[in-house]
Order: structure tokens, then C-alpha cells, then sequence
């Protein structure tokens, strides 16, 4: 015989089934656009880090680093004759945010002058580097959000449960019905869907 299906389990598969998809799709599109917001906060730190260096504020030091290697910021000297410059960036580059290859690595880095145009310099940051930042950002986005939804799902399953529960406990009150004549079940309790066919037993047991 095959086995009957079970509503109950219906619906705990279609319910997981449609919050896994949208889970899904909604932490990916939050995670890609905290990915990219991290690297676009990245690229604004570039431009302050160039700006202070332009303005004295910091100095030429390389590398600048807040204590992390994942966070070191090179800043590299563009002008002839200061520094490691003139053998890795090319001393042609324009102004500006932009990623280059140096020895087979990715760079972003940010091209200023100074304000005396005599001098100009680089503020670098490896992308991998900088990928790896953004991924973080975008885990800590996707992680909670996976989180909440296995617990929304165990709480959903929880509720189809407990709304089942007056089916069970109507067939448990048909089977403890020992009497010849059938009497009618109890409508106290049952759900609107289900009142309908209890109420059709019932007017069945009558006419019995």
C-alpha cells in the first residue's frame, strides 16, 4: 500500500522550501552590496589617507598600517629620485583612483600631487586584500541573516505542529467512541477549515 500523504509535511516543505529561496537571494544581494560598500569605504580611505599626506598631515611612510596587515596601506613616492617609486609605478600615471599589476599582484591605488606639482606620490592597497575586507563585510551580513532563518523555520514548524493538533485529538475522540449508537464529535476547538467535515460526520451519524 502506498503510504498517505501528510498535509502537515506539505506544508513544512513548501515553507522551507520558499525561505530557503528567498534567504538566499535576499543574503546575496545584501552581501554583494555590503561587498561593494566595503570596497567603495576602501577606496574613500585611499582618497583621505592621499589628502592628508598631500596637506602634511601624515608623512611618507611606508608602509601606513592601523596595526593589522590585512589593513596595510602602502604609500609609495611617484617623483624621480625619492624612493622605491621609480622601479614599480610607472611615473606617468594620472590623478586619481585606479588598479594596476605590480609584480603580478593587483593594485588599487590613488595618484596625488602635491600642491606645488613638483612632487607627486601613490596611497596602494593590495586588492586581494582589500577582497578580503569586503568578504568579511559581506559574511557578517550573511551569517545573521542564515541564523534568523533557521530559527523562523523551527518556529514555523513548531505553529503547523501545535495547528495540527486538534486533527489528532479528533481522531483520538472517534476511537475512544465505544457506544452502539454513534454519537456526534465535539465541534469545540475545531479549526474553521476543519468544521465543515465534522460537522458532515456528524449529520452522517444522525442519518446512521
Amino acid at each position: 500500500m502506498t503510504k498517505p500523504r501528510s498535509l502537515q509535511h506539505d506544508l513544512n516543505r513548501w515553507v522551507i522550501f520558499t525561505a530557503v529561496v528567498f534567504v538566499l537571494v535576499g543574503s546575496a544581494i545584501g552581501g554583494g552590496i555590503a561587498f561593494f560598500e566595503a570596497r567603495e569605504l576602501q577606496d574613500e580611505l585611499l582618497h583621505e589617507i592621499a589628502l592628508r599626506v598631500q596637506t602634511r598631515q601624515l608623512s611618507e611612510q611606508v608602509p601606513l598600517s592601523d596595526e593589522t596587515e590585512e589593513s596595510t596601506i602602502m604609500i609609495w613616492p611617484l617623483s624621480a629620485g625619492h624612493g622605491q617609486s621609480s622601479s614599480t609605478l610607472s611615473q606617468t600615471l594620472k590623478d586619481g583612483l585606479q588598479t594596476t599589476i605590480l609584480k603580478g599582484e593587483e593594485w588599487r591605488i590613488f595618484v596625488v600631487s602635491y600642491k606645488n606639482g613638483e612632487r607627486r606620490f601613490a596611497v596602494a592597497q593590495q586588492t586581494e586584500l582589500r577582497d578580503e575586507i569586503a568578504l568579511s563585510s559581506a559574511l557578517n551580513v550573511f551569517l545573521p541573516v542564515v541564523l534568523l532563518a533557521v530559527v523562523m523555520l523551527l518556529g514555523i514548524n513548531f505553529v503547523i505542529r501545535y495547528h495540527f493538533k486538534p486533527l489528532l485529538a479528533l481522531s483520538a475522540q472517534l476511537d475512544r467512541k465505544i457506544t452502539v449508537l454513534p454519537e456526534p464529535l465535539s465541534e469545540s476547538g475545531i479549526p474553521e477549515e476543519i468544521l465543515p467535515f465534522v460537522s458532515s460526520i456528524n449529520a452522517l451519524m444522525v442519518r446512521l
